[in-house]
């Protein structure tokens, strides 16, 4: 991981651990994740009470993208069982091709951030490049799910 990564993932940990808002918090890892990525486009969908579907809370970059994203998505699916984070470096036939949150972009990323082992976000991260998502970048995300 590079220094830049590093010292984001710290000062990120500093504040996070000096909030108790789930608000703030998940301010704190899409300014982080944005600053360190530079994606086009970065949200974090917030699930409603019943787990059904997950609500657009905060967005940075491309003007438009989905109001709601419902848990039958396979993404979602595949992250509630796994636990696992999703990427998608190109367009090919995936059933994960919903993590695109628009026409125009290429590669996907979506995270999900745990409180008491329940799915409480899902943070999703898109780009207009091809294979945007590298080792140094997904070992970044984990690290800055692991805050939490």
């Amino acid at each position: 991981m590079t220094p830049q990564y590093t010292k984001l993932i710290l000062e990120a940990g500093t504040m996070i651990h000096k909030t108790k808002s789930r608000i703030k918090i998940s301010e704190i890892l899409v300014e982080c994740i944005n600053s360190a990525l530079d994606p086009d486009l970065c949200c974090l969908y917030s699930t409603n009470k019943d787990g059904s579907i997950f609500k657009l809370a905060i967005k940075k970059g491309y003007p438009s993208v989905p109001d709601i994203i419902s848990s039958d998505s396979e993404f979602i699916q595949f992250i509630n069982e796994s636990r696992e984070l999703v990427c998608l470096n190109t367009k090919k036939n995936s059933p994960f091709r919903d993590i695109l949150l628009t026409g125009k972009m290429e590669s996907g990323l979506a995270i999900s951030i745990l409180q008491k082992n329940i799915i409480q976000d899902i943070l999703i991260v898109n780009s207009v490049r091809p294979f945007y998502f590298k080792k140094n970048e997904l070992s970044f995300l984990e690290n800055i799910r692991s805050l939490i």
